[in-house]
């Protein structure tokens, strides 16, 4: 069945206008080395329009390169099983589509989609040591990233207006870099585990990104550079770490921990009319530091629930009609205001237990 395979492979190959249409395969035995799976391929011709690729290939230190370029649409479909394999694919088409599917250790995908409108990448990596690469130009696309396993890494770039970015990292040790430029795109990562990190780097207007993290010692970093743009960073469990900036005006950013014993935020506003809310629940030792830079007419609400031992520590300079307000319920907590420079701020300081401290500084 398989020499009946390779042969249809060389049909397809000497006639042009043959395409293979669908791939499907099925494992009809399996043997104490994962790599001589017995496998059974169903080959199906067509003729499509745009252009279409498929590959599969299974084994050890295999390559995969596709380059597209249409005035219509371009499909390409990879899938890799094994180790150290590599997939790279190149579209410059309207309306694309790419799907590569990776399984084993240290396999390494790339997709750029150049000038696209209304497309979409797919990238799902199942394993250890996966590493996954996405750059997009264009309005309208969707790039998608899902990693399981150990030691992944996943980075992604956009470049236009209205595209979406969703990324999941299920596993420990896992690391995800996002940046996006534009206009009204918007990001939802989401990583599961611990000790996993994920950076987001927004620059323009109206953009709009999500994060989440649950499990033990993750890291989230947020750093947002234009006007109009919504972040929103929540954590679940212990020693996790928020870091938020916003530079720029009328940007709305949200951070929440829960269960957060030992977790800090650490926020950085500078810019005008912003607003910025973080919380801790349910949880000890825990710290919320915000810094707020030559800023104007901004609304800070922070709020730290139901726990013990904890620090907000908020630090005025050159800020002007800023309001701030912060409330400690537990026991043993600290809040501290520090303002220099600055004028017509206000401060709210709520505290409600046994031994908590409250203190506020004007310069």
């Amino acid at each position: 069945m398989f020499k009946a395979t390779k042969t249809a492979m060389a049909v397809a190959l000497i006639l042009p206008g043959v395409a293979m249409a669908e791939i499907e395969y099925e494992l009809i035995g399996v043997h104490a080395d994962p790599y001589k799976e017995i496998l059974e391929f169903t080959w199906e011709s067509t003729r499509d329009g745009g252009n279409v690729s498929k590959t599969a290939q299974i084994g050890v230190k295999n390559k995969s390169k596709t380059f597209q370029s249409a005035g219509g649409t371009a499909s390409t479909t990879v899938i890799q099983l094994g180790d150290e394999n590599k997939s790279v694919t190149a579209q410059d088409a309207t309306s694309s589509s790419s799907f590569v599917y990776q399984e084993g250790q240290n396999n390494g995908a790339l997709v750029i989609m150049d000038y696209a409108t209304d497309s979409k990448s797919t990238i799902e990596q199942y394993g250890e040591s996966h590493q996954a690469e996405v750059g997009v130009w264009g309005e309208a696309n969707t790039s998608i990233v899902i990693q399981d396993g150990y030691g992944q890494t996943a980075g992604v770039a956009i470049a236009g207006s209205s595209n979406t970015v969703d990324s999941v990292q299920v596993g420990s040790e896992n690391e995800a870099n996002i940046s996006v430029y534009g206009d009204h795109n918007g990001v939802d990562n989401d990583q599961g585990g611990w000790g996993n990190t994920v950076t987001t780097y927004v620059g323009g207007t109206y953009n709009s990104v999500k994060t989440s993290q649950w499990g033990e010692g993750n890291e989230g970093t947020v750093a947002v550079y234009g006007n109009g743009n919504k972040t929103l960073l929540q954590q679940n469990g212990i020693a996790q770490i928020a870091n938020l900036k916003t530079v720029g005006d009328e940007n709305t950013v949200k951070t929440d921990q829960f269960k957060s014993r030992g977790s800090r935020i650490d926020v950085t506003v500078k810019g005008d009319k912003n607003r910025f809310q973080a919380t801790q629940q349910f949880g000890s030792h825990d710290v919320i530091e915000a810094d707020l830079i030559a800023s104007n007419n901004n609304d800070i609400y922070l709020l730290q629930e139901y726990s013990g031992g904890n620090l907000i520590d908020i630090d005025f300079k050159k800020a002007n009609s800023s309001f701030v307000a912060a409330y400690q319920t537990g026991w043993n907590n600290t809040a501290t205001v520090s303002s220099e420079g600055g004028a017509y701020d206000t401060t709210v300081i709520k505290q409600a237990g046994d031994d908590n401290k409250a203190k506020a500084i004007v310069k």
